[in-house]
């Protein structure tokens, strides 16, 4: 059996995998945005920072979010499937005492 500061560990680093995906489109929106570069799925126009062309990365990390699909449902439930059993043995203990 899982201790409870075991429970919550695993419970926010299967949120932080579950938002991942979405994260990397927010940080690569916003990168894009600032260099002034058009960068999606189907087209990109050249993006340099700091003499780099980082115009695939930023394309990866939008094509990344279609990982968010798998990612949200299975990670973010397991999240709170986690969550709630951290919950319910907090709960027991304080119960018990």
């Amino acid at each position: 059996m899982l201790s409870q500061r075991r429970l919550l560990a695993l419970s926010i680093m299967m949120a932080c995998i579950a938002i991942a995906p979405l994260v990397a489109i927010l940080i690569a929106e916003f990168v894009s945005s600032q260099l002034d570069c058009i960068v999606n799925e189907r087209s990109d126009t050249p993006c340099e920072l700091l003499g780099t062309d980082i115009t695939m990365l930023l394309a990866s990390f939008y094509v990344s979010g279609w990982a968010s699909f798998i990612t949200l449902p299975l990670a973010g439930g397991l999240a709170a499937l986690l969550y709630l059993k951290y919950l319910d043995k907090k709960l027991m203990n304080n119960e018990s005492q």
